[in-house]
């Protein structure tokens, strides 16, 4: 897979050595946790976190993370389910922790709207108050002509990327990980300098492993 959850290429070619050198390409929200996890519990590596852009210009700098499982395409349910408890369980870890707020972790109520009845998703059970919202509930809350009929209301977790990017560089670098800005073109670029390359680039996937189903969405960010 290229793109949002990350693909790995490994280097064959490259002698054996006692430290296994890893590259990761792309210093945002997916990248930085991903170098981060590496360096953590793989024993005998060396980690470089390859960019073009850093916090605070990455494309999460700029949004929230919502937890909510959606657009899994074909990918197992129950392997779905299990990546977004794991994740579910180590952002709630961290909210309960002291360092919490100061790294943008919070729990966040909203709604999810429809205009055609949908079924309770099968992650109703990891959000706070999941519970199907009334007709009337609705049209007290939103315009009647928004056409939208049914929905669900619960409480789930915002990760702030520009309070979260930050704090995991400075654990990345505490570690001994290594940082390089670099734009890279291609991943063939890295291949005689790394034994495994991590793909984390994104919507760049496009182009530099030209992945054409990788494109931008729009989304909104409101702060009260």
């Amino acid at each position: 897979m290229s793109g949002g959850i990350g693909s790995v290429v490994y280097n064959r070619t490259r002698p054996v050595i006692m430290k296994r050198k890893v590259g990761v390409i792309g210093a945002g929200v997916i990248g930085l946790p991903t170098a981060v996890n590496i360096i953590e519990n793989i024993p005998d590596v060396e980690v470089t976190l390859i960019s073009e852009k850093f916090s605070p210009d990455t494309t999460g700098d700029g949004s929230a993370g919502w937890w909510e499982p959606y657009l899994i395409g074909d990918n197992p349910p129950l392997k779905m389910k299990r990546w977004g408890k794991a994740t579910w369980d180590h952002l709630t870890a961290l909210l309960r922790s002291e360092i919490g707020a100061d790294i943008g972790i919070q729990l966040v109520a909203g709604y999810n709207l429809y205009k055609t009845f949908q079924q309770a998703p099968d992650w109703k059970d990891e959000v706070l108050g999941f519970r199907q919202v009334s007709r009337d509930e609705l049209l007290q809350i939103f315009p009647a002509d928004t056409g939208f009929n049914y929905g669900w209301a619960f409480t789930s977790l915002v990760t702030e990327c520009s309070k979260y990017l930050p704090w995991l560089m400075k654990r990345f670098q505490k570690q001994g990980g290594r940082v390089q800005q670099r734009r890279v073109k291609t991943i063939g670029e890295l291949v005689a300098e790394y034994d495994v390359v991590v793909n984390c680039t994104g919507v760049a996937s496009y182009d530099l492993v030209n992945d054409k189903k990788v494109i931008p969405y729009k989304g909104q960010l409101i702060k009260f």
